[in-house]
């Protein structure tokens, strides 16, 4: 990165910040410990830094070419210190000579100031030690350390198998230059130096990478950058932080600057889209339970339905003759099968020809008989259909054995019709007599029979019943029913 581009992206505020107001530039190249991104080459880098600090003598060096994020990672391990350690950053390429050197180093350390710090630097450390305290020196940039130091820091590092070194040195760099690794100590004829290589970062990464600052940023909007846009920055970058914040930070920019012409219409990101998703899918099963408790309430209070087989017991409306005004028709009426003879009409002709005279006569409801004495009207004869059915003496143990049912327990309703005598034709043709029964209702003003098959305590058992039925009764569909609805029914009608 250059240095006119590193300028920028540092100290200028890119538009976007405000635009969408972010917290923090979430792409700067400056440090940011509540930006910092921890993948697993990261953490397991931070895990080893702290482990061989704590555990062991060893030099360690951070090593990977300028900008995969050494000094940030550097930066993101001493800003959380452990309560015993103190800790002394110093960038080498800020360090001029050797009395930037200690001065950067009581300064950290928070060391009285000497008159001959030089000479008192050794024993101030010791001191730190003997507190418990584990002092740290940490050096970015190492190769860029001035000749001058080395000795000093020589005699800091210094140890031996029984001895403990007085300071922890933690650098990083390309590569640690030759003049460093000869005041490291040896180990048993090895350097006790530590490398710890930084890679790049792979593309999942970087997608990770970008989408964690925006989050840490305040970002709330639908994603600036589409799978090919972040495919682009990772090639481009080489999986190298400091390329992806200067390439992520140029396309948010032109992103940003054409963002009303291309804003969505609805600007979310992909977490609360999600949330959306599954919000409404736990609305959609809500109103599917609703639905099914409602039909399930409902299913008592639904009207009896004919049957396709039992079609032909449907009324069929009389077909109506309209008798010349000089012609009188003779039509002869068959009275109901079901219709007891408490029920006939009156034959007695005082009576009749009281009506006669009371009550005008209807053309078109009209029928003479061979006497012309006996008229009956239409509305007459739907009176003496309805009322026999109420007076059957069969029909009337049904409705007893009926009414004797716990409203809670469950039946199967075979069919429905108009007729009693086919509803009893029916049981009589499927041998049910002993566990059939009959009952009497009303349907959009017309009386209907419902034939009904056993009593079950609870509606598991009806079903389960109703698939034990023979195949002529259960290719029928039955209907499962509570007797509550059928008594309420039957109460009605009565």
């Amino acid at each position: 990165m250059n240095t006119f581009a590193q300028t920028l992206n540092q100290n200028l505020k890119p538009i976007y910040v405000d635009k969408f107001q972010l917290t923090i530039h979430p792409f700067s190249n400056l440090f940011s410990h509540e930006i910092f991104f921890e993948n697993e080459s990261r953490k397991e880098i931070l895990k080893k830094i702290s482990h061989l600090l704590e555990f062991t003598k060893l030099v360690l060096f951070i090593q990977g070419a300028p900008g995969l994020g050494k000094t940030s990672l550097l930066k993101h391990r001493i800003n959380a210190p452990k309560k015993n350690w103190r800790v002394c950053y110093i960038n080498a390429n800020q360090v001029k000579d050797y009395d930037d050197f200690i001065e950067k180093i009581f300064q950290d350390f928070k060391l009285p100031i000497q008159e001959n710090q030089s000479d008192s630097l050794q024993q101030l450390i010791s001191d730190i030690k003997l507190n418990g305290d584990l002092a740290i020196l940490v050096i970015d940039d190492i190769e860029e350390l001035n000749k001058s130091i080395i000795p000093t820091l020589s005699s800091l590092i210094n140890h031996t198998v029984e001895s403990e070194p007085l300071i922890r040195l933690v650098a990083s760099g390309q590569d640690l230059p030759l003049a460093l690794t000869e005041i490291i100590p040896k180990e048993e004829d090895a350097h006790a130096l530590k490398y710890l290589p930084l890679p790049p970062l792979t593309e999942k990464e970087t997608r990770e990478y970008i989408g964690y600052r925006l989050h840490k940023a305040g970002y709330k909007f639908t994603e600036p950058f589409n799978k090919q846009k972040v495919n682009k920055i990772y090639l481009d970058s080489k999986g190298f932080p400091d390329q992806i914040n200067v390439l992520a930070d140029h396309l948010f920019t032109q992103y940003a600057q054409n963002y009303e012409k291309q804003k969505p219409i609805l600007n979310l990101n992909q977490s609360t889209n999600k949330t959306l998703i599954l919000t409404a899918i736990g609305l959609s099963i809500l109103i599917l339970i609703i639905l099914i408790y409602s039909m399930a309430t409902k299913e008592e209070k639904l009207e009896d339905i004919p049957l396709k087989n039992d079609m032909q017991d449907l009324i069929i409306p009389p077909k109506i003759i309209k008798p010349s005004p000089t012609i009188k028709q003779e039509t002869t009426q068959k009275k109901p099968t079901n219709t007891p003879p408490a029920q006939e009409a009156s034959t007695d002709s005082s009576k009749s020809d009281k009506t006669n005279m009371a009550t005008p006569i209807k053309k078109e409801t009209v029928a003479i008989n061979a006497t012309n004495k006996n008229i009956t009207t239409k509305t007459d004869k739907q009176s003496a259909e309805k009322k026999p059915a109420l007076t059957n003496p069969s029909l009337d143990n049904y409705r007893k054995w009926i009414m004797a049912q716990n409203p809670k327990h469950y039946t199967m309703q075979l069919i429905s019709g108009s007729k009693l005598s086919s509803a009893e034709s029916f049981i009589q043709r499927h041998n049910i007599k002993k566990d059939a029964s009959v009952f009497m209702s009303k349907r959009k003003g017309k009386i209907w029979f419902a034939v009904i098959y056993k009593s079950f305590n609870s509606k598991s058992n009806a079903n389960q019943a109703k698939e034990a039925l023979p195949s002529a009764l259960k290719k029928l569909k039955p209907w499962i029913r509570q007797f509550s609805g059928i008594q309420k029914s039957i109460s009605e009608t009565n």
